[in-house]
């Protein structure tokens, strides 16, 4: 009998929080964002001036952004030697040290960057998190969380953490832990279930594997999307199987199961009904023309280190939902083996003429050189084109179109 581990569940559950990131892939490239011009622009600037403040703290910032966080703690605690008054710094790198679970590390610069500031809201609201999430300290985050509250009345988020107040209390006054405690092991694939429906069901573990901050408007869709993903039949009877099968040869299963997953919802894609594929486009096109021209060409680049996810909240929350229903529904269609939309020759051949009748013959040109090479060309000319070549695939007609959604998702 597999000899599986409440430890091995708990990892190969936290890659799950990657998939947002693939259904984004759908950009002209092909491809995710690239920050390797910005980084290295910024070293240069750094090796002529390693005094530069600002510099080093525009880096901190994009390797953030990218989740390279150790880099990103580097760059910060070099900004507050130059800079140690930097309220808005020490935030960020205290948050860096928890995305990497030194959660000590957080509070310190929480509380330094309180000692700087006490009336910056989103310190009191970070600090007031990591005491309740990861510490299950609520006496003392409660006070934060309301000072947060006081500090920021109007704020998107605040019926929510209104709401995570009062629970606080109730665990608070009742002393439990929502999560009881685990086998050792775990003998059945009935048991696996049941151990990682408790996990996703835990409000601890969902803020430790959400990547957006509790104050996001995309924070409680993605637990959302996490809960009705992680609770389906398919997806757990697959992920049993993939444990079971490598548990022997592989140790790094959160690492593992990221690829698995990336896999399974990349090849997902081709599998989406043409009104999913149409909706996933025409959202990549509000982010691209609600964000600035930088990060719309990032969308248009290629990189291994995935994209910025905090792009998706240039969407309003309906949209944010609707973009992880759809990364949900092409994990489903791939486990499920649900028919790709396949393509004869012909149809191809028809999406594309008509496609191209849908730009005049010089911007035509100019768009396929940009999209070609777009290293070589500017934000404002990247965006250009990639906008201009979605736009004109949603605005497309009747069959051609379909084939032309079904050709555009061929290429993942």
């Amino acid at each position: 009998m597999s000899r599986l581990t409440w430890k091995t569940c708990r990892s190969t559950l936290l890659f799950f929080a990657a998939l947002m990131y693939v259904a984004l892939a759908c950009t002209p490239a092909h491809a995710l964002h690239d920050t390797d011009e910005r980084i290295a622009e910024l070293q240069a600037i750094l090796e002529k001036d390693p005094d530069n403040t600002e510099a080093w703290i525009r880096l901190g910032n994009i390797q953030m952004d990218i989740s390279r966080y150790p880099e990103a703690i580097e760059a910060y605690i070099i900004a507050l030697e130059l800079d140690p008054s930097n309220a808005a710094v020490q935030t960020d790198l205290g948050t860096c040290y928890r995305r990497i679970g030194k959660s000590d590390k957080a509070i310190e610069h929480y509380r330094k960057a309180l000692s700087l500031d006490p009336e910056f809201a989103i310190v009191n609201l970070n600090i007031g998190i990591v005491l309740a999430y990861d510490y299950e300290n609520y006496a003392e985050a409660i006070p934060f969380l309301e000072r947060y509250l006081r500090l920021a009345p109007d704020a998107s988020n605040a019926e929510e953490i209104t709401r995570e107040i009062e629970k606080f209390k109730s665990l608070r006054a009742s002393d439990e832990e929502a999560v009881p405690q685990p086998p050792s092991e775990i003998t059945t694939k009935e048991k696996f279930k049941e151990v990682m429906v408790t996990l996703i069901n835990s409000e601890s573990f969902l803020a430790a594997s959400n990547p957006f901050s509790p104050m996001s408007k995309a924070y409680q869709p993605f637990n959302q999307f996490m809960k009705e993903l992680m609770t389906d039949e398919v997806v757990l009877d697959a992920l049993f199987e993939i444990v079971t099968e490598n548990q022997y040869t592989v140790t790094d299963f959160e690492k593992f199961g990221r690829a698995w997953g990336e896999e399974v919802s990349t090849r997902g894609l081709q599998r989406l009904s043409d009104d999913d594929i149409e909706t996933l486009l025409g959202l990549t096109l509000n982010i691209m023309e609600r964000g600035s021209v930088v990060e719309c060409r990032h969308l248009l680049t290629e990189s291994p280190d995935g994209f910025n996810y905090r792009v998706l909240e240039y969407l309003d929350t309906p949209e944010i939902k609707a973009y992880f229903n759809i990364t949900r529904k092409a994990v489903l269609a791939e486990l499920n083996q649900d028919p790709k939309q396949l393509l004869t020759r012909d149809q191809s051949d028809i999406a594309y003429e008509v496609l191209s009748k849908q730009f005049h013959d010089e911007d035509a040109y100019y768009m396929g050189a940009i999209l070609q090479d777009i290293e070589k060309y500017s934000p404002v000319e990247a965006c250009w084109a990639g906008s201009k070549l979605i736009r004109g695939i949603l605005d497309m007609k009747g069959l051609p179109k379909k084939w032309m959604l079904r050709e555009y998702m061929s290429n993942f």
